[in-house]
């Protein structure tokens, strides 16, 4: 018999802000079930990773790094029991009953997995799509002088190519730094991921994306560029301050 519980699966990389707000909201919820699936991090399908190469390394970023993730951690000991270690996202198959899957960081999946769950697996992307497809979506965005926001869709057998089910445009007038950039796509991603899941369990349903944009991987210049427009964008804002 089917557990009377929405039973949440999410499949992650790194144990986030995002992430562990994630979790904490789903599971504040009476009526679900959240586990959450852990893979060891691969640098080569991390955006995070990517991010933390452009800005650099050095004493100050690395403290504030952790700094940052200590109180992460020490909230994750209260889910400890919701917390399974696997070595491939295939393992999700081995649970039973699942209603969705959210997928976080994990690089491409194989059909059996994002596949599995009743109402399949969602990811959020840091682009408006159709536009903005592959890594660096916010990059592409504003290398091509395109709206940025966030988009929750639903992975299909092409990449980021799935069925929409919410996105919405963020106001770059209002970011100072690279970092408000990330905590904004960050936010977004958390309020429109709990909206999408809350949107399923009500009998919603995605719509198809009004057409295919090719897939981008940007090279090292192509993201120097960006960083240099976004600069730009920052420096606008902040004079606007004065």
């Amino acid at each position: 018999m089917k557990n009377s519980k929405f039973k949440i699966v999410l499949l992650v990389t790194e144990k986030s802000w995002y992430v562990l707000s994630l979790l904490e909201m789903l599971s504040s919820e009476k009526k679900n079930e959240v586990l959450l699936l852990l893979k060891k991090n691969d640098s080569r399908n991390s955006i995070s990773s990517i991010n933390n190469n452009i800005k650099g390394i050095g004493i100050l970023p690395t403290l504030k790094k952790l700094l940052r993730r200590l109180p992460v951690q020490f909230k994750f000991l209260k889910y400890k029991s919701k917390i399974i270690k696997i070595k491939s996202f295939s393992e999700v198959k081995k649970i039973h009953n699942v209603d969705i899957s959210i997928a976080y960081n994990t690089g491409i999946l194989g059909y059996k997995a994002y596949n599995h769950p009743v109402y399949g697996t969602i990811c959020a992307h840091p682009a408006l799509l159709p536009k903005g497809r592959g890594i660096a979506g916010s990059d592409q965005s504003i290398l091509n002088n395109d709206p940025v926001g966030v988009t929750i869709f639903k992975i299909g057998s092409g990449v980021d190519t799935g069925d929409i089910f919410f996105q919405q445009e963020i106001n770059i007038n209002k970011l100072y730094s690279y970092s408000d950039l990330r905590e904004s796509l960050s936010n977004l991603s958390l309020i429109l991921t709990i909206k999408s899941i809350n949107a399923i369990k009500n009998g919603g349903k995605p719509y198809k994306q009004e057409a295919i944009f090719p897939y981008v991987k940007l090279d090292l210049f192509e993201r120097k560029k960006a960083m240099k427009l976004w600069k730009e964008v920052f420096d606008r804002n902040k004079r606007h301050l004065i």
